[in-house]
């Protein structure tokens, strides 16, 4: 079971170059964040942002490390072509990467995974439905960075559009407000 857990560790270890898809395809940028880098930066806030709202945090923080676990075997794809491809089949093939991943832990953890990832692909909870504004949220924040390392406006503005009325959470719109409110500020003066 220990060299499963290390070949996992391995295959996972991939999503530190993995790069997120969007920022190459739509913005033009030069070495984008990875999916690790993003999914770390999801979990610090989700960890925050349960705690603050009393939510459980054990809860968010699991969903926010396993929601994009999947990318390690089938990369991070873009909207458009999982579009193309069928919502329903990409979610199968998701599932099923997922499915391969946890295959390789210990039985009696794989099902508290694949439940935890299931709950945030079916956004019933309230932690669910957190995770996956805090997965929009640092999307915002990594747009809000490229913006200050001088990437055009115009390569960066469709993130912010795409997602303002994605936000439910009354805390997680303020802080999605005040970044658009910045971005506007920042392209005005550069």
């Amino acid at each position: 079971m220990l060299e499963e857990i290390l070949e996992f560790s391995k295959l996972i270890g991939k999503l530190k170059k993995i790069e997120r898809t969007g920022w190459v395809t739509w913005s033009n940028v030069q070495n984008p964040e990875s999916v690790a880098e993003h999914i770390f930066r999801t979990a610090v806030l989700g960890l925050i942002v349960a705690d603050m709202k009393k939510l459980n945090a054990e809860k968010v923080v699991r969903m926010c490390l396993l929601h994009d676990l999947p990318e390690a075997i089938i990369g991070d794809w873009d909207p458009i072509v999982k579009k193309k491809l069928g919502m329903e089949k990409w979610k199968a093939k998701e599932k099923e990467a997922l499915t391969k991943l946890l295959s390789m832990l210990p039985e009696k953890i794989r099902g508290k995974y694949l439940e935890a990832w299931e709950e945030f692909e079916g956004m019933k909870t309230k932690e669910a439905k957190i995770v996956k504004q805090l997965d929009r949220l640092e999307m915002i924040i990594q747009a809000q960075e490229y913006l200050e390392e001088g990437y055009k406006e115009e390569d960066l503005k469709e993130f912010f559009d795409w997602h303002a009325n994605e936000f439910t959470d009354a805390d997680l719109k303020k802080i999605f407000d005040l970044i658009k409110i910045s971005f506007a500020l920042f392209t005005v003066f550069i």
